[in-house]
């Protein structure tokens, strides 16, 4: 075999590459010359110079490089050249599963967040977009390659007011890479594909450049000289009315535009998870005053993990607690009932991104922020703090060395994974010990406005 292919590999190479070539060796017919012949053999409507002819000469020189394809594959070792008694079943599902194939082989066997398994459908939609939907057995690093170059062109953001328009970054490009490299791993696992991943080993930065931080600076926790001239705003000083929060006043916003960005600076709790606190998450009575955060009926929690979080000192001294008795009192069930809650999906990160894009989240960073810090800020650029800074300055806060709190304690309380051997032998650090270590702890230098009564 590999002999006549050695000997026919010029004549097939000419003939492949030049459909309208006739061949002057009978061994070695040309894709127009097979056409003629089934054309005639099964009597086809096909005369010549008509589109149907071209249409069978296309099909016959379609399948002649597959076949040709399949034999290079036997002969690099890729595809076994024989199977045993009773495997043709098998061997037929190595040479003929799609890449689509592997992805819903993926998806139906592993237990994947929902997100993470729209990433993974959309990543396979893009590649399909730009290469087709080939077999395992005929992708190539070629194909992945392609791939990459036709993602290197998309633009990104700017479809709302406050996203900044900007080329795809190679994270994004390396997940989409990765997810169809897992699939691929995984139909390989299964005996799906009996060759090597072509998804292997990119170097996305070959094609995608690194974003540009004039347009997409780093997210950043706010400082504490930004801190105070953000409660400086109306929102927490007085504003005109109700209605008019973004006006000096003498109206107090009592509710979740005072207390819901207070409470994530000395809790640093998710958006999310301030959203959907119920009133009986809320323990201040107890021996060790302190939020539980879990699932809830209002939203998940990140990955179902459930944390104790300690009020500080600090925050009780600014009157959490006279707000907590008076949402009591109002026969609420959440810790903030004017937040109106978003349609829920079940899925953490879904859910963080609607309760985090809910009105008065909305409002705080395109408006409260913008009338702070505007003047700090870059034109044109994302912003590069947000409400989510609140909570990246309390774990900075918890982190300074005045307060001395271990390192493995500030995960614990912020919902962060440990570090090196710790995740191993600490596992969930008590909240008796999680809330000496940070009652205590505070910002040096910053002025809360006194609490709305």
């Amino acid at each position: 075999m590999r002999h006549e292919r050695e000997l026919s590999a010029s004549d097939t190479r000419e003939l492949l590459t030049s459909p309208g070539r006739r061949s002057a060796n009978p061994r070695y017919e040309s894709p127009l010359q097979i056409a003629e012949r089934v054309i005639e053999e099964l009597n086809l409507d096909a005369p010549t110079g008509s589109t149907e002819r071209s249409l069978v000469a296309v099909a016959v020189r379609q399948g002649r490089i597959a076949g040709e394809r399949d034999i290079d594959r036997v002969l690099a070792g890729d595809l076994p050249a024989a199977q045993p008694a009773g495997s043709s079943k098998h061997a037929s599902a190595v040479s003929g599963a799609t890449l689509r194939d592997a992805v819903d082989r993926y998806l139906s066997e592993r237990s994947l967040r929902p997100k993470t398994a729209r990433d993974v459908h959309a990543s396979l939609q893009l590649f399909e977009e730009a290469v087709g939907n080939k077999r395992l057995a005929d992708l190539t690093r070629a194909d992945f390659a392609q791939f990459i170059e036709e993602l290197a062109k998309k633009q990104v953001g700017g479809r709302s007011k406050d996203s900044v328009p900007r080329m795809i970054s190679p994270g994004t490009v390396q997940k989409r890479i990765r997810f169809l490299h897992t699939a691929i791993g995984h139909a390989i696992q299964r005996g799906m594909h009996a060759g090597g991943n072509p998804a292997a080993n990119f170097d996305i930065s070959a094609w995608v450049k690194g974003p540009d931080k004039s347009l997409m600076p780093d997210r950043r926790p706010f400082g504490v000289a930004e801190l105070n001239l953000v409660f400086q705003h109306p929102w927490f000083t007085g504003c005109e009315s109700a209605s008019r929060t973004h006006a000096a006043g003498t109206h107090r916003l009592a509710g979740v535009h005072y207390w819901a960005p207070v409470v994530a600076l000395f809790t640093g709790c998710r958006a999310a998870e301030l959203g959907g606190l119920t009133l009986n998450e809320v323990h201040l009575e107890a021996e060790f005053p302190h939020l539980h955060i879990r699932d809830n009926e209002h939203r998940p929690t990140k990955e179902g993990y459930a944390r104790f979080v300690p009020i500080l000192d600090a925050l009780l001294a600014a009157g959490f607690a006279d707000y907590v008795e008076r949402v009591r009192n109002g026969g609420a069930d959440r810790l903030f009932p004017d937040w109106i809650p978003p349609r829920q999906s079940g899925s953490f990160d879904k859910d963080d991104a609607r309760w985090s894009n809910a009105g008065p989240i909305r409002a705080f960073n395109r408006t409260v922020i913008t009338s702070a810090l505007g003047s700090r800020m870059n034109p044109g650029a994302r912003r590069d703090v947000t409400f989510h800074s609140f909570r990246g300055a309390f774990k900075s806060m918890l982190g300074l060395s005045r307060h001395g709190v271990a390192p493995n304690v500030i995960n614990e309380v912020v919902g962060h994974a440990k570090s090196g051997m710790d995740k191993h032998y600490i596992k969930t650090v008590p909240l008796e010990e999680t809330y000496s270590s940070v009652r205590m702890c505070n910002y040096a230098g910053l002025a809360l406005p006194p609490a709305p009564q």
